[in-house]
């Protein structure tokens, strides 16, 4: 990184993968962002996790970011995607394919940096609530959206509900995302109970 001389628009680590499950992630994160700092590397830091190793320390280090930021203004965005798919243990158990109380500590750990970020009056970063919509979670989609709409209302959180990716915005965002598969009879089903889910939600 330190040899690179114009800057890239959007630095996103470990995509493909879960980007903090390394044990070093906080060490890491704290000299990507301080080499930032000085010397523009990326405008634009995105990134996408199940949020279940997102600590507190973590969670801080990217809101110091994130202050610098929106000091510094610029043209720079910061995002981050949290993919949960649902917010009933079970279901969550049962699509991850972890134990219930995964789900419990990764929405512990959304709220304390909701709470963070509302405490620093930080707009950035901007937040993604992500469902990807499948067979296990589609009779769900109500109770979760009810839920996420119940959690920002509450803190007073600017929030869009979409059924399609948006980046860099300037709020947060309840995403029903359509499951992506390769298989073209599996690909169709697929888009069809994704239709079928945001016309029952209102959106689209």
């Amino acid at each position: 990184m330190s040899e690179r001389k114009p800057p890239v628009d959007s630095f996103t680590p470990y995509w493909g993968g879960e980007p903090l499950l390394h044990p070093q992630t906080a060490e890491l994160f704290r000299y990507l962002f301080e080499a930032n700092r000085r010397k523009r590397f990326f405008r634009s830091f995105l990134m996408n996790t199940n949020g279940y190793y997102l600590t507190e320390e973590i969670s801080t280090i990217l809101l110091d970011y994130a202050g610098f930021m929106e000091r510094e203004g610029g043209d720079g965005g910061m995002h981050i995607t949290f993919s949960l798919d649902s917010v009933n243990p079970k279901t969550y158990s049962q699509i991850r394919r972890v134990p219930e109380s995964h789900l419990v500590q990764v929405l512990a750990n959304i709220e304390t940096f909701l709470a963070l970020r509302a405490q620093r009056a930080l707009t950035k970063p901007c937040l993604t609530y992500q469902m990807v919509v499948c067979e296990e979670n589609v009779e769900e989609l109500g109770q979760t959206l009810a839920y996420w709409k119940r959690k920002l209302e509450g803190m007073g959180i600017p929030y869009e509900v979409v059924a399609d990716v948006t980046y860099f915005n300037d709020r947060d965002s309840i995403f029903f995302r359509q499951l992506d598969d390769g298989r073209y009879a599996e690909g169709v089903r697929a888009k069809q109970l994704h239709r079928r889910a945001i016309e029952q939600l209102g959106i689209g």
